[in-house]
């Protein structure tokens, strides 16, 4: 019989796994410039881990819960400041990550994350953005904070609560990246935003602040791929 140490882990496992096969068939389908519409593929890798952590968590009779503390307005005061923080440190780590790499940031970057231009039209490109915002935008951090903060860091408990899904964290994000410096540094910054993250919900005893502030993280990511093709199609310049 599984112990629920080895579910938490067995999920971790198997999430990553998941997004390592969505974004190659991405690859497959749109080609690296296109890794990014990978997004769209993590619909149902998401209904999957959002599925299978209710199940274990209903089963265990501890369910996962976004419930507020004492209010609504002061839970996204709470978001909004781990926003600012966690964002300067990622930045930190990525800036310093990048310089490790390259030793140059003026070009590091370039070398690191510049992709070709994808050759679609406004229009497709404004109907994947919108589909982007609604399957990931909206949907993709309420799973993950469910299963990373919420079922396998409290199943795992202590510093291994903290360590090793924000580990997992920081993998599965290396998948996203067009490059493998790109993947190094995607992994060393999101491990570090998930050692935050976890040591939030572990200091506050509750999931929503941080998983406000990575919804806040993931609109603010897919908002443009919706706004620039729609200023494309109205004959807005940009540039």
């Amino acid at each position: 019989m599984q112990t629920v140490t080895q579910r938490a882990l067995g999920l971790l496992v198997l999430r990553v796994i998941l997004i390592a096969l969505s974004m190659r068939l991405a690859a497959l389908l749109f080609g690296e410039a296109m890794i990014m519409l990978g997004a769209l593929f993590l619909l149902p890798v998401n209904l999957v881990t959002w599925l299978v952590v209710r199940r274990f968590a209903r089963a265990e009779y501890a369910p996962i819960s976004f419930r507020p503390g004492r209010s609504w307005p002061r839970e996204l005061l709470w978001a909004l400041l781990w926003l600012v923080l966690f964002s300067l440190a990622f930045g930190a780590v990525i800036n310093v990550t990048v310089f490790l790499l390259t030793g140059d940031l003026s070009t590091g970057f370039v070398e690191i994350f510049a992709v070709p231009e994808p050759d679609l039209s406004p229009g497709l490109l404004l109907a994947l953005g919108l589909a982007t915002l609604v399957t990931y935008g909206l949907f993709n951090a309420p799973v993950e904070e469910a299963l990373y903060r919420g079922y396998a860091q409290s199943r795992l408990g202590g510093a291994r609560g903290i360590w090793v899904p924000s580990f997992f964290f920081g993998v599965q994000h290396m998948f996203f990246a067009p490059t493998l410096p790109g993947a190094i540094v995607y992994g060393a910054a999101f491990f570090v935003w998930g050692l935050l993250s976890a040591w939030v919900v572990a200091r506050q005893g509750r999931l929503l602040p941080v998983t406000l502030t990575h919804l806040f993280v993931n609109l603010g990511s897919t908002i443009p791929a919706v706004v620039l093709p729609a200023l494309m199609l109205a004959g807005v310049p940009l540039g």
